[in-house]
């Protein structure tokens, strides 16, 4: 036998098989470590956001999208029509989807709250899109500007094509299971996860600090 074969036959030292040994065992238990400590602070993120939401009084859902639901068009204020989906989403994983009308008392005394959190919605990380069930623009227009024609920022602002004397299987807020006018929805991270029936008080603090736990989310 050569030498050359002999010396690469020869079995490793065992100082470094111990040592090699002692290395994955410490990758291990740092891996281990990490994975606890991310649970643990997964399980604190849920019981705040369910603290906060018990404190807002959130009706709390873990429910699919309805199919489809989505990707049905609402129109834009000049007219082009978009995929719910393209309007309501865009850059934000939590958005709350609220049906309206301007013939809707409810939805009127709300109104002014609802614009309130939509100035600062951006900063705590949600979108909002108002669906109206108003036959044209002109009386959006009126109550939202004040007589003007601009829209208020920070909503997307879309109208049913179905108005409110349409096909009801092909509205919106028929796909989604609204009952009654204004009723909100709190989609994140592509599943329905809370409900407003009713008119409410959008920048109530505890409203806030749930909607701002549940952005933070992972």
């Amino acid at each position: 036998m050569s030498m050359s074969a002999a010396t690469t036959e020869r079995p490793a030292p065992a100082a470094n098989r111990t040592g090699w040994t002692i290395a994955a065992g410490m990758v291990l238990v740092g891996l281990l470590a990490l994975w606890l400590g991310r649970s643990a602070l997964d399980a604190t993120a849920r019981e705040t956001l369910e603290r906060a939401a018990v404190a807002a009084k959130i009706t709390v859902l873990d429910l699919p999208l309805p199919q489809g639901a989505l990707e049905l068009p609402i129109e834009l204020p000049d007219g082009r029509k978009v995929p719910l989906l393209q309007a309501a989403l865009g850059e934000q994983s939590v958005v709350l989807v609220n049906f309206w009308a301007t013939w809707c008392p409810p939805c009127l005394d709300e109104m002014p709250s609802w614009l309130r959190l939509a100035s600062v919605a951006r900063q705590i990380g949600i979108g909002m899109v108002a669906v109206s069930y108003d036959d044209d623009w002109a009386s959006q227009r009126q109550v939202l500007s004040g007589g003007g024609t601009a829209l208020p920022g920070g909503v997307a602002w879309g109208r049913d094509p179905a108005g409110q004397g349409g096909d009801e299987a092909t509205m919106l807020r028929t796909r989604f299971g609204t009952v009654k006018l204004p009723e909100t929805w709190i989609v994140a991270r592509g599943r329905i996860v809370g409900r407003f029936v009713g008119a409410q008080r959008w920048d109530a603090p505890e409203l806030v600090r749930y909607l701002q736990q549940l952005a933070r989310q992972p």
